[in-house]
């Protein structure tokens, strides 16, 4: 007897642990053996060689992150087995109508009666498996959608540093907004305060500001060309500020 490699049942196990198969793959299996193993006269042959090749790319992504095509696909998939269990019990009471309607000939009624059985038994193995594929694919959508959350959680940790800036870009485009505004229309006290929030907030001159207020409560019609500086000014300082802003974000270098 040939001596035994020290390590070999070692080995032997770490190829176990890697030949463990694939939960997702053998429940797109299951779905394709039912699509297989349906009678011709609900799925032709030709059409059940089209499905199988959909089963993977449709079922074998998480429902979260299906283009709409592979969820029409799903969706598809399951109408079909479904009108194949309609299909199949429909053939079962038939048979037992069959059956009911034969009188006195003892050997039909129990070939009928194993033909019913048989289609039945077809049609409780092909409803386990959905069933079974159904829970399956639900349980590692869960499981999926777990792995989303913690994935999102990381992330917003890194988006973390970048969130003051945001608010901050969204900030100078309210004030941006409510300066045009302004510079348009008739004066708003609400408009105003926006656009000296933001110059405040960022140290923007305050002379500046201070001329604007009282610039901008006139009406447009009466502003000189004094006025129109001041306000040609304020927008091009806000405007050199979002600039700014949104760089920093671009740069992905938290502020």
């Amino acid at each position: 007897m040939a001596p035994v490699k020290r390590g070999s049942k070692a080995q032997g196990g770490r190829a176990a642990k890697l030949a463990k198969p694939d939960p997702v793959s053998a429940h797109i299996t299951a779905v394709v053996n039912a699509i297989h193993r349906a009678p011709t006269e609900a799925i032709p042959a030709s059409l059940k060689a089209l499905l199988s090749t959909l089963v993977e790319g449709s079922c074998g992504t998480v429902a979260s992150e299906r283009h709409e095509y592979q969820t029409r696909v799903v969706a598809m998939l399951e109408q079909t087995l479904q009108d194949v269990e309609a299909h199949m019990k429909k053939d079962v009471d038939m048979a037992r109508v069959k059956v009911d309607a034969v009188s006195g000939d003892r050997a039909a009624r129990q070939e009928a009666l194993g033909l019913a059985r048989s289609k039945l038994q077809e049609s409780e193995a092909g409803e386990a498996q959905r069933k079974e594929a159904v829970a399956a694919a639900k349980a590692d959508h869960a499981a999926r959608v777990e792995e989303l959350k913690a994935q999102r959680k990381a992330q917003a940790g890194v988006d973390a540093p970048f969130q003051g800036t945001l608010s901050d870009i969204e900030a100078v485009k309210r004030a941006l907004e409510a300066l045009a505004s302004l510079k348009a229309a008739a004066f708003e006290s609400k408009k105003m305060k926006v656009v000296l929030d933001v110059g405040r907030r960022f140290n923007m001159d305050s002379s500046l500001l201070e001329s604007f207020v009282h610039v901008i409560k006139k009406e447009p019609s009466a502003r000189v060309g004094f006025d129109e500086v001041v306000v040609q000014n304020l927008g091009e300082g806000l405007s050199k500020l979002l600039e700014g802003l949104e760089a920093t974000l671009a740069s992905g270098e938290a502020p």
